[in-house]
């Protein structure tokens, strides 16, 4: 009695139409060639684009790179063109020769010892080495422009020595007494750092 009465109630179960689904109008209208085009167009599209952007960025960090090996060049050629125009404008008075690397003549000596530099350098001659190794210097080139660099700091935050007077009471230009004061600077310090 019992198995007739469960038959007897009916059994309800859900079966997947796919006609329903594949009749939906909104169904068929999302599907429909046009569309289905459309949105394939839409993603082949966007990934070119992004394919360029990728190849755009890519492009401009190849310049950066070539700006910022063409500034190094740059500034090297700047510093020689200053040196040079120093040198012949008469402004150094003999004081270095031109030809590189650059040596001190007897008027630059000169202006090294009015200067007092050479007793500057022996008390902190320690301070000297630290901040011309800090520029991770590994040849007399290296020292060279380390030297210039500490040099120029030291005029900026006036350390040791008036710069801009000493220049003045000298009838040169600052850069002009710096070159000089590198240069002494350089040939003291190649033999103490390249040494050890």
């Amino acid at each position: 009695m019992i198995l007739t009465i469960m038959s007897a109630v009916p059994q309800r179960t859900t079966s997947f139409d796919w006609n329903t689904i594949v009749n939906n109008p909104y169904i068929s209208y999302m599907t429909s060639p046009a569309i289905v085009f459309g949105i394939l167009l839409c993603v082949i599209i966007t990934s070119f684009k992004l394919g360029g952007f990728k190849q755009e960025l890519s492009d401009y960090e190849k310049d950066i790179e070539s700006l910022k090996k063409d500034v190094k060049k740059l500034l090297s050629h700047v510093d020689i063109i200053k040196t040079h125009l120093s040198d012949k404008s008469g402004l150094d008075t003999h004081l270095f020769s031109a030809e590189s690397p650059l040596r001190l003549l007897e008027k630059g000596k000169e202006l090294l010892r009015k200067s007092g530099f050479e007793n500057i350098y022996k008390n902190n001659k320690s301070w000297f080495i630290s901040q011309i190794k800090s520029h991770k210097v590994k040849t007399e080139s290296d020292i060279d422009e380390a030297s210039l660099k500490v040099l120029e700091k030291c005029r900026e935050n006036n350390k040791f020595m008036d710069f801009k007077e000493i220049a003045f009471q000298n009838g040169i230009t600052p850069d002009v007494l710096l070159r000089v004061l590198s240069i002494y600077l350089r040939d003291t310090l190649s033999k103490e750092i390249l040494n050890n």
